[in-house]
């Protein structure tokens, strides 16, 4: 006699669970929006504000500009709650390490999208960012760099584009990252539903029709920023920039997150390590248990020509964390785990005639029976491992012993240790994968929990409701799909209303905290020209020496380019720089109070020296 086979609906994780799968949305959000948005991109310094400065009305390029930035400020969130939360539960342990170091590496290149970002609208805030990275930019770019960044903006495409890839090229390194991140998952969920992703991209929207990205007023290289709008979320490398000199901030950043990849290693490096146990002889070679593995740490080999079964199934000893779920597909008694085996969990359910049989977790039940913790009349609970090492056969078996009913108290999706155990528990029962729960097992009869880690009062409750719906019965599982998809609609809505709230105010709180990444009472000198022979820059403030450098004849017959930045607090009554080429010196002497900025280099047609200035602009 077969029974209706209930459809065991899975609930949708929160957003703090499901951080990793929202991450990768964003991501691809990000990189969506950010494609659309590059033929707009001039390279071009003073067509680059026009292209992105937020026009009357809604537009295409204002809708994708706002969609990138609100999409930006959850990813940098998401992708650091996602690290944190894989720190807490020790996500890092049981040779997972390489996977959690690549994953920490995503949140150094959140950070590092979020400051060239915010450089490419060519604003006052691009320009604030551009001056306290000038260091940077002399590194990578050289004279060209700096002198496309300083009074005039005489700048080339070639450098635009060079740091418009400062934005662009990090993206693939990352998806790089990604795929190492996820290489050893079987079946890596990194998608949330289609009805999330529908709320998270409406939210985006009303985000952008409330408050909308804009750029603040157009950069101008003569005069330095003063205070700008202040993004806390993806600036605060900048702000922590200017505490410290570059070498010495770049250098703590890259041993910081050395630290945040080898600290984990350390933690687990000597940790004993158990894994599953084949037995050989009883295994038939069917495959199920390294299609259900959820690190790939399983995998069939052939075996001799001579043996009755052509495929034997290996183990990776550092893929496997012992969770368990693979005995729960295996019919045979070929795998076996030590920490929960199979004789002692068949052992414990042995007395069930006329009791309510459940197998719980041990991440619920923390492990042990729990008897003594839930003591339930008439329940026989029955730690296991993981809600994916219940072999579907064992609840067929109780049932035709005596059991009233069975129970399968599984983690909530992802906070199972065993990744897939709790969703491949249920579709076993559900008979949506094999091996499935027999046909002519009585459905009303067997239950199904979604609950927690540790939760013992959740179980409790659903131990005696279970109970309680034998009694009156047997169990309903009618209802149970639209109980789900009215929980499922409401945290999308949650999500939708989130983004759409939360995006506002942060454009709110950015717009209303001002912040400057420079000394509002600094005199700053810029020289950069090119030279075919030895050269030497000489700056004086008031007659006494700032800086003096020494450059030897360049190797080769290009000229070698130079930049030279010296600044000093307070300002001086005049600045001197004096330029030596070869024989030949040049000197150029200007005023200099407090808050001048001056920028000298050689004019290519004339061959000689201009000066441009510009003051501060300290309101």
């Amino acid at each position: 006699m077969s029974h209706p086979v209930p459809k065991i609906i899975r609930p949708e994780p929160g957003m703090i669970s499901m951080s990793g799968p929202f991450s990768f949305l964003l991501l691809t959000i990000l990189a969506v929006t950010g494609l659309i948005l590059f033929p707009f991109y001039p390279l071009d310094i003073a067509r680059a504000y026009e292209a992105l400065a937020e026009e009357a009305g809604l537009s295409l390029v204002g809708l994708m500009r706002s969609m990138h930035r609100g999409s930006a400020e959850l990813f940098i969130i998401f992708v650091t709650v996602h690290a944190v939360r894989a720190f807490i539960l020790r996500k890092y342990g049981m040779g997972r390490w390489t996977p959690f170091a690549l994953g920490a590496a995503l949140v150094a290149f959140a950070m590092w999208q979020g400051v060239t970002g915010y450089i490419l609208p060519m604003d006052i805030r691009s320009q604030a960012l551009l001056s306290v990275f000038a260091p940077l930019i002399d590194l990578f770019f050289g004279a060209e760099g700096v002198r496309a960044f300083s009074p005039g903006n005489e700048t080339s495409e070639g450098t635009m584009l060079l740091l418009l890839a400062a934005h662009l090229v990090p993206p693939f390194i990352a998806v790089a990252a990604l795929a190492g991140h996820t290489a050893r998952l079987n079946e890596p969920r990194v998608w949330p539903k289609n009805i999330t992703i529908t709320a998270l991209l409406a939210g985006l929207v009303v985000a952008y029709a409330v408050a909308p990205a804009t750029s603040l007023a157009r950069a101008d290289f003569s005069k330095a920023p003063g205070a700008v709008a202040f993004d806390w979320l993806q600036m605060f490398p900048a702000a922590l920039s200017t505490f410290t000199p570059m070498p010495v901030f770049w250098g703590v950043a890259v041993v910081l997150l050395a630290l945040l990849g080898i600290i984990p290693y350390l933690l687990t490096r000597k940790g004993k390590r158990n894994v599953v146990n084949v037995h050989e002889e009883a295994c038939v070679g069917c495959g199920l248990c390294a299609k259900d593995c959820p690190y790939k740490a399983m995998s069939m080999a052939p075996r001799p020509s001579e043996s009755r079964w052509p495929w034997v199934v290996t183990v990776e000893t550092e893929k496997c964390i012992d969770c368990g779920v693979c005995v729960g597909s295996c019919g045979f008694h070929a795998l076996d785990i030590t920490r929960r085996s199979v004789e002692a969990i068949r052992a414990e359910a042995q007395p069930c005639a006329g009791r309510v049989m459940a197998y719980v977790c041990g991440n619920i039940a923390k492990d042990g029976s729990g008897g003594e913790l839930l003591a339930i009349p008439g329940v026989t609970i029955v730690s296991v491992a993981c809600g994916g090492q219940v072999y579907p056969g064992w609840i067929d078996d109780d049932l035709r012993n005596g059991a009233t009913g069975v129970i399968v108290a599984v983690c909530a999706p992802f906070s199972c240790s065993g990744r897939l155990g709790a969703s491949h528990a249920s579709a076993r029962i559900g008979h949506e994968r094999r091996p499935f729960l027999r046909k002519r097992v009585e459905r009303d009869k067997v239950g199904f929990a979604w609950l927690q880690p540790g939760d013992r009062e959740g179980l409790q409750r659903a131990l005696a409701g279970f109970a309680e719906e034998l009694r009156a019965g047997g169990v309903k599982h009618d209802g149970d799909g639209t109980r789900m998809t009215r929980r499922n609609l409401a945290q999308a809505a949650l999500v939708a209303f989130s983004t759409a709230l939360a995006i506002p105010c942060m454009e709110f709180l950015w717009k209303r905290t001002a912040y400057s990444l420079e000394e509002p009472s600094l005199s700053k000198v810029v020289v950069t020209y090119d030279t075919h022979d030895q050269s030497g820059v000489k700056i004086l403030f008031d007659g006494k020496l700032a800086l003096e450098k020494s450059y030897d004849r360049p190797a080769s017959i290009d000229p070698a380019k130079i930049a030279v930045t010296a600044q000093i607090s307070g300002g001086a009554a005049e600045a001197r720089i004096e330029v030596v080429e070869g024989v030949s010196t040049h000197k150029k002497s200007i005023p200099l109070p407090a808050g001048r900025i001056v920028a000298l280099w050689k004019n290519p047609e004339t061959g000689e020296y201009d000066l441009e200035t510009g003051e501060y602009d300290l309101k």
